[in-house]
């Protein structure tokens, strides 16, 4: 018997097999090495596991194991031979079996083989290997020859499996030949090398010509552009080495591009070349070359243009007539030459990528997970900017990589200064600066690298930030206040009177403030961009010094003439009757009127916005010395910018007609005109003729006017059906709902006559039965009283004219058919002669109805058995016509909705209402549950709407009236060019990248996700996967790691990579999510983008808007086209629960009132929404869509940062300090208060009320307040009340809500409006907001002081399981119960002390926003928590608290798993804060001491002693709690009598003082209340002085004192929580108003509830 074993090589021949994977084959008659496996019994073929391979195996190997599988039953011989092949394609690839899994994989394989080998020869058909695998070749061979032209949609999958294996085979087949022998060569065919090129949506291989998508006379123009050479430098050359040849083949041979980005490059040219040749066709321009190429040029290089602009360099870009005629022109000598890096596929990534790369990512490790400086490390931004600047000409082509941009670390000896000289002929110093001359080679002396710094930019960590960002407002808001004070304290009776000399000097005093703020903002400049000073333009230094000593000098001169001139005044006396009079001035108003004249010029500039740019962008002195002035104007607020907001909302989308159909009965009455609007919006204008224009003149009216487009009604039922259907495929409706709600397709709508969906109709029948029944009067009255509702006159006329058709067809007989034609004639008669009244008795009309119900009820069912029911009911009809009763036809439905349940089961024919019904297979089940929930299926089933709307709106421009009526959903049966060019056509529109970098690990572990996207793929054949693959390769220094980018699409129902493009290193050097995004933009297609998150869905009916919305970036809109379209993102979470109605309706009126008054008038509106339609050449050309530097970047929106981290990091980010300072005011005011405003209002308003409260404990403790009061009770004052009474009002937050109600009325109705917002208040919508008030205050707030912001993933689950009291005490403690304890112990010291002069009345007003806050604060995480009040579940988590509280932390333990590991984390970021974030730590600790100094001072014992040494005392008691705590953990059995010795103590000291001192009970309470802030604040600063401290035994006693007081908040925590769980109405209650939503679709939330507990179980 023969067999097959590898021959091991010699050197030269292993040489050649390590680059070929060629291998040699002999024959021998020996006993095979192998055994059988399968002797004396029938061989049952088993696939082979060809997807759980090795990474570094799995792109050489994983096809031949593929077409194995396929082939197995049929050539079983041939499908050993293909695993064989892969056996030693990998052997050759890992000798040593070194890499992950390919020891396993290997033997694995082997043993397979050893298995198979003596059973498939024997069912070998051939003599031999060699001739087996050519015949079963030849076969699929000559199937592709034969049917390789026809491509029809039957052969289409057919073809392209045998391509596939075909490509497979022959690729064996050639190693077998050739080690064979040079015979078996000769008879080898070799016509074809390849039937099979993978390919993403172009097939440019010789096998892919046929498809439809390749006959498209564009994407032919395009094919043809590309390949035109003619002319190129270097041609002979390289075709020496290929042949064939197109642009990319030569750019790849010069630029030593690798091969899948030039395949991927290749296609997305074509595609933007046939697009935009389309778009020229209607532009008068027939050939590609005169207007496509142009006009895509202009969009790739208008950044490198603009760059060039920047740079004052010029430009070498030519306006070219074809792509090919792109010439590499020498910067400085303009001669052709070779470009200076090119030869091996990856010689462009080596030299020129790779360097860059390494200084990026080396640049990012700094940043060490944002836990260092900013200014410490190179971002994004400053690597870029550096290019912007004329130093990137230093790097010099080829790159110098001794250059300083590539110096990551500063050097340890600074001492070697740097010292560079470029080296230039006189005639290169002599060439105009255009010429690039620093392009040429630099000669370094011998120095050491500098690293460069920051570029323009440091961001500095300090919250001066805001200030300097938007230095115009805080200036206005400061002096207009000063302005007040001054006005108000001179108590001017008139506006008027501030033109008084005395007056308005003194209020002119706020220009010496206006001074010192200036002063301020330029000292800033300098202060925060020192760290970036060394890569900074010599003009702007100057610039920035200059506008110090500017501002110093005024902030001495104002003042000086303030003080001197004062009260000392010039006056001049007009003429009589002047209205002027007597006017002075003092020599200081004179310095002020100099001080105003740089405002006067930007007051100039500012209501002038082009002089302003102009000056901006410009690059000559004077313009340079204009811009250097600041101005001040006016400012809006946060709550105005919500009203504003609100009624410009409001009158906006009343006047563009938002929401006009919200019922059932307005979209009845509406419904008419959406034919017209139908055909006016969505459908491609028609050339207009004469003709048609005197129809349209001649025949006015709705169905006429439809008549100048023919078809138009027939297109739109299409449509409309197409919509209805998809609701039914997502079970919104049922059956019986669809068949109401489609339109009747019919040759007749060609004429424009409308057969009216059924739902329209419902019950207009029995209507009009009930008025002729009642009706007394004439006929034309009774037609006329009909006419009035369309509707209903349709109704009855379809019925009557379907009953007629009907007994047309039931009735045979020639007797019969003459009583009916008889009688039809005469019900005819009398409608003509307006006698149908007298003639009819129309009280019988119901009876007649019902019969005819009847009827059509058993013709319905079509049961044989039935027959003569029918016809029993036709003689009853016929014996009603005999009494003079006649039918006017009948059909009456009505609309119910069912449930989404009800409707799944009734699509799948089960009539069994169980969730365990066996009927209902797994996948179904799973998908109808994906489609609820925020899954990766939902996503993709709704971005798929997109192509399935630009195929039906191809399918309406292109097919035929006869095509149309054969009904869209059976084109793909009934026209197989048709549909295979409808698919081309959208192919080449429209694709869907999603990006999952975990892919290739899910796949290569097994994880059942691989292939639940791998089903996706399949399910949708336009979806594309990215993902990264992290490999190790065999180098000769030992393995290392290589990342690939992928790009995969399902064919033959696996995974089949189409692009593989290696990258330099690790692609998430920066955030993840943008990174993510940048990584897989390069595999997208098209001229627009648009990036969708997992918890988006979308619509049939709102794709099909797409084509208008594209429209819209060819429209110029102030001088310039868009390049961000904003859309509107559709929640759908929102009936989860309380919390996600919430949520959603916020976001819902974000996105559309909020968005539209952002993008118009204020002109202020970003990339918010993952919706948002990018312009993709704009954004490709200009580093991608979203920032995705470290920390700085932590959203990965332009500024769309929704939660405070993000914002907070953008605040400090160069991007919102541009901007601030160089929006017109007004724009900067908006800009401000929608972005990062909001977050730090928020933050003012948290302090606000820490400084209420503080100030008004100290005017209590300092007796200030009680005198005011008394002071105010004599004078009779009640100006406090009604001020608190009226700011109460403002305090509920009304007015911040009225955007929500106000979207919510446009779109719903405004009783709608009111009501849900009613509702939300008493499900304690107030609470939630309150709650994530304090969130967002508390961590933009700590992220600018200290940093540490972190992206924190949610899983895009659906909330509705319980968690533990320990995991909300984790995530909840420090942001608010802290902050609750606090204010809460604040207002109780308040209110015992105030309680002796001070009304409730006013205590009330004063502090119950305050009350509100502290306890939502406290107590919010557990009433928004599902089962928070059920006894098992607080049962469980008191013992899960205890456990957690007393769990030793340590390396390796979690933080969910010990207090002390979370503990040591919570305050990670104080580690790594600079000296002033501690001094702030300090400061602010420094306020729970004052609050014990106050107290303690006002206790009866002090007797009112203000002696220091009573606070020194009261310290005592600290020191010993302090000692309590220690001995309690490290020393039990002294603490045991250490306890027992305290309580006696402290048992004897309380009696003593009591008889002696008189301490009283009230004293005992404000102890309590001293102390216990007293202590935390310790802790505070223990933790701030944590690098000093943690060595030391101060630091384990603080771990221990923290600690308890954390058990001790917990416990105070859960006390009421456990009190109310004993009544189980609360924990009914809790439920009943958190899923409200779900109660009212009658979903069970118990079983859901106690799912997770069961589970554990």
């Amino acid at each position: 018997m023969s067999e097959i074993v590898v021959a091991e090589p010699s050197n030269d021949e292993q040489n050649r097999a390590s680059t070929s994977n060629r291998r040699a084959y002999t024959t021998t008659n020996k006993r095979p090495f192998t055994r059988s496996l399968t002797s004396g019994r029938e061989h049952v073929p088993e696939p082979f596991d060809s997807e759980k391979l090795p990474v570094t195996l799995v792109s050489e190997i994983q096809r031949f194991l593929r077409v194995a599988n396929q082939i197995e039953i049929d050539e079983p011989r041939v499908a050993y031979l293909c695993r064989f092949h892969a056996f030693e394609v990998a052997h050759n690839l890992d000798r040593n079996s070194s890499g992950r899994g390919v020891r396993q994989f290997k033997t694995s394989l082997l043993q397979r083989l050893e298995q198979d080998e003596e059973v498939t020869i024997r069912k070998r058909k051939e003599k031999s290997d060699l001739r087996e695998l050519r015949r079963i070749y030849r076969v699929y061979k000559d199937y592709i020859i034969k049917h390789g032209g026809e491509y029809t949609l039957e052969t289409r999958e057919k073809l392209i499996k045998a391509r596939a294996i075909a490509s497979v085979l022959f690729e064996v087949l050639s190693t077998v030949t050739s080690a064979a022998g040079s015979q078996a060569l000769a008879e080898t065919d070799h016509s074809r090398s390849e039937f099979y090129v993978p390919y993403n949506i172009l097939p440019l291989d010789q096998g892919g010509v046929h498809q439809a998508i390749m006959q498209l006379p564009e994407i032919k123009s395009a094919m043809a552009a590309v390949r035109n050479v003619r002319g190129l430098p270097f041609l002979e050359d390289f075709k020496r080495r290929q042949p064939y040849m197109d642009l990319f083949d030569w750019l790849q041979l010069c630029f030593g591009f690798q091969k899948g980005n030039v395949a991927n490059q290749r296609e997305h040219l074509i595609l933007l070349l046939a697009n935009s040749h389309v778009r020229q066709i209607h532009k008068q321009a027939p050939k590609l070359e005169d207007g496509a190429v142009d006009e895509l040029m202009k969009k790739f290089f208008k950044n490198y243009t603009e760059w060039c602009k920047f740079l004052d360099r010029k430009s070498n870009i030519r306006s070219v007539a074809t792509p090919a005629r792109v010439l590499l022109v020498s910067l400085t000598t303009g001669e052709v030459v070779m470009p200076a890096y090119g030869g091996g596929n990856e010689a462009f990534l080596g030299h020129v990528i790779s360097p860059i790369y390494e200084v990026i990512h080396e640049e990012a490790m700094k940043n060490r997970n944002g836990t260092t400086d900013h200014s410490t490390w190179r971002n994004y931004d400053d690597l870029n900017e550096f290019f912007w600047s004329p130093d990137c000409f230093e790097i010099g082509w080829p790159m110098r990589l001794d250059h300083d941009f590539f110096c990551v670390h500063p050097p340890n000896d600074g001492k070697k200064k740097r010292s560079r000289r470029s080296v230039k002929t006189r005639d290169e110093e002599k060439s105009d600066n255009n010429e690039d001359e620093e392009m040429g080679a630099t000669v370094d002396e011998l120095r050491e690298p500098k690293w460069l710094g920051k570029t323009n930019f440091a961001e500095i960590r300090s919250f001066w930030q805001i200030f300097r960002s938007f230095d115009r407002m805080w200036s206005f808001l400061i002096l207009s206040l000063q302005a007040l004070i001054i006005m108000a304290s001179h108590d001017l009776e008139s506006p008027l009177q501030v033109f008084d000399t005395t007056v308005l000097e003194d209020v002119m005093s706020i220009f010496i403030t206006s001074a010192v703020l200036k002063l301020i903002q330029a000292l800033l400049d300098v202060v925060f961009t020192w760290k970036a000073r060394c890569t900074m333009d010599s003009t702007r230094r100057r610039k920035d010094v200059l506008k110090v000593v500017g501002a110093m000098i005024w902030t001495i001169i104002l003042p000086i003439y303030y003080s001197s001139s004062r009260r000392k005044y010039t006056c001049y006396s007009t003429e009589d009757g002047s209205w002027l009079g007597e006017w002075c001035y003092s020599s200081y108003m004179v310095a002020v009127a100099f001080y105003l004249i740089s405002n006067a010029v930007n007051m100039v500039l500012f209501l002038v916005p082009a002089v302003g740019k102009y000056i901006e962008t410009s690059n000559t002195r004077i313009c340079s010395v204009l811009s250097w002035w600041a101005q001040i104007y006016f400012m809006d607020a946060q709550i105005w910018y919500s009203v504003y907001c609100s009624v410009f909302g409001g009158v906006y989308g009343i006047l563009h007609h938002l929401g006009e159909i919200r019922t059932q009965g307005m979209l009845r009455s509406k419904f008419d005109t959406l034919p017209s609007a139908f055909n006016d919006c969505l459908t491609p204008p028609q050339p207009k003729d004469k003709e048609g224009i005197k129809m349209w003149l001649c025949q006015p009216g709705f169905l006429k006017a439809l008549e100048n487009n023919k078809g138009g009604v027939l297109k739109f039922a299409i449509v409309w059906n197409q919509i209805i259907s998809s609701f039914r495929d997502e079970d919104l409706i049922s059956n019986r709902e669809m068949d109401l709600m489609k339109m009747p397709v019919s040759s007749e709508l060609i004429s424009n006559i409308v057969r009216w969906p059924v739902f329209l109709l419902a019950n207009k029948l029995s209507t009009a039965l009930s008025i002729a029944r009642d009706f007394v009067g004439k006929h034309d009255n009774l037609l006329k009283r009909i006419r009035k509702d369309n509707y209903m006159y349709m109704v009855v006329t379809e019925c009557y004219e379907s009953l007629k058709y009907i007994l047309d067809i039931l009735v045979v007989g020639d007797m019969e058919r003459r009583i009916v034609s008889g009688v039809i004639d005469e019900i005819e008669e009398s409608i003509a002669k307006s006698s149908l009244l007298s003639d009819l008795r129309m009280s019988e009309l119901p009876a007649l109805h019902a019969k005819c119900t009847d009827l059509i009820s058993l013709l319905v069912e079509g049961n044989e058995d039935h027959h003569y029911k029918v016809v029993e009911t036709l003689q009853d009809i016929f014996e009603l016509v005999t009494n003079d009763l006649f039918v006017n036809g009948s059909r009456s439905w009505y609309f119910n909705g069912k449930d989404e349940w009800d409707n799944f089961l009734e699509r799948l024919g089960s009539e069994i209402i169980d969730y365990n019904n066996d009927d209902i297979g797994d996948e179904d089940l799973r998908d109808w549950a994906s489609f609820r929930g925020q899954t990766l299926s939902r996503t993709v089933r709704g971005m798929m709407y997109y192509r399935k709307a630009l195929k039906l709106q191809a399918f309406l421009d292109m097919a035929e009236d006869d095509d149309i009526l054969q009904n869209y959903d059976a084109i793909d049966r009934a026209n197989d060019t048709l549909s295979a060019q409808l698919d081309a056509l959208v192919d080449m529109k429209f694709t869907h990248v999603v990006s999952c970098q975990i892919y290739g690990s899910q796949k290569s572990s097994g994880d059942p996700q691989a292939q639940d996207i791998l089903e996706l793929m399949i399910r949708y054949p336009s979806l594309r996967v990215a993902y990264v693959e992290e490999k190790e390769e065999i180098v000769a220094e030992g393995p290392r790691k290589v990342y690939s980018s992928i790009l995969v699409k399902a064919v033959n129902g696996f995974d089949q990579e189409i692009y593989r493009i290696k990258l330099p290193g690790p692609p998430n050097i920066g955030e993840g999510k943008p990174e993510n995004q940048n990584h897989a933009i390069i595999f997208t297609r098209g001229d627009a983008l648009q990036a969708i998150d997992m918890n988006q869905d979308n619509y049939l009916e709102e794709a099909l808007k797409m084509r208008n919305i594209l429209q819209e970036f060819l429209r110029v809109q102030r001088r310039s086209r868009p390049t961000i379209l904003g859309m509107r993102e559709h929640i759908f979470t929102g009936s989860v629960s309380s919390l996600a109605w919430f949520m959603s309706y916020q976001e819902t009126s974000f996105v559309t009132i909020g968005q539209r008054l952002l993008a118009n008038p204020l002109r202020v509106r970003f990339h918010y929404g993952h919706p948002d339609l990018f312009d993709r050449i704009f954004h490709l050309t200009r580093g991608g869509i979203s920032k995705a530097s470290k920390t700085i970047n932590l959203s990965e929106d332009v500024f769309a940062a929704k939660v405070a981290n993000g914002n907070s990091e953008q605040t400090l980010s160069r991007d919102i300090y541009r901007l601030g300072r160089r929006f017109d005011f007004f724009r900067m005011l908006s800009f401000y208060f929608t972005t990062v405003g909001f977050y730090f209002n928020s933050l003012i308003s948290v302090i606000g009320v820490y400084v209420f409260l503080y100030g008004q404990l100290y005017l209590v403790l300092s007796g200030l307040q009680r005198a005011l009061l008394i002071e105010a009770k004599v004078k009779n004052i009640k100006s406090l009340e009604t001020a608190l009474a009226s700011q109460s009002f403002i305090q509920l937050g009304l007015l911040t809500g009225l955007p929500m109600v106000i979207e919510i009325g446009l779109e719903r109705g405004f009783l709608n409006a009111l009501k849900d917002f009613v509702l939300m208040q008493l499900q304690l919508a107030a609470v939630f907001f309150t709650f994530s008030y304090g969130t967002k205050a508390h961590y933009y707030g700590r992220t600018i002081l200290h940093g540490g912001a972190k992206y924190r993933p949610t899983g895009r689950k659906v909330v509705v399981f319980h968690s533990s009291f320990t995991e909300n005490y984790r995530l909840y403690s420090r942001s608010h119960f802290v902050k609750g304890f606090e204010l809460l112990l604040l207002l109780i010291v308040y209110d015992l002390f105030r309680r002796s002069y001070q009304s409730s009345m006013a205590y009330v007003l004063i502090t119950y926003a305050i009350w509100f806050m502290s306890m939502t604060w406290l107590f919010a995480p557990i009433l928004f928590n599902p089962s928070g009040f059920d006894w098992g579940k607080i049962v469980d988590d008191w013992k899960d608290w205890n456990k957690w509280i007393k769990q030793q932390g340590g390396i390796g333990i979690q933080q969910d798993k010990s207090w002390q590991s979370w503990w040591i984390e919570e305050q990670a970021h104080l580690l790594h804060c600079g000296i002033t974030s501690r001094l702030i730590e300090l400061l602010l600790s420094l306020r729970f001491f004052l609050y014990q100094y106050g107290l303690v001072y006002h206790l009866d014992i002090s007797g009112h002693n203000k002696n220091f040494v009573v606070y020194v005392l009261s310290w005592i008691v600290i020191i010993v709690n302090v000692g309590r705590h220690y001995l309690s953990a490290n020393h039990h059995l002294a603490f045991r009598l250490f306890k027992a010795f305290l309580f006696l103590g402290v048992l004897a000291t309380i009696v003593t003082l009591s008889l002696i001192c008189h301490l009283s009970v009230r004293d005992l309470i404000v102890c309590c209340l001293a102390f216990l802030p007293t202590g935390w604040g310790l802790i505070m600063v223990a933790q701030t002085l944590r690098p000093k401290i943690e060595g030391t035994g101060l630091w384990h006693f603080t771990w221990v004192f923290a600690r308890a007081y954390d058990y001790g908040m917990g416990v105070v925590l859960f006390a009421p929580i456990a009190a109310l769980a004993w009544l189980p109405i609360i924990s009914a209650f809790q439920t009943r108003f958190l899923f409200n939503e779900a109660f009212s679709r009658r979903l069970q939330i118990q079983p859901i509830l106690a799912g997770k507990k069961k589970h554990r179980s």
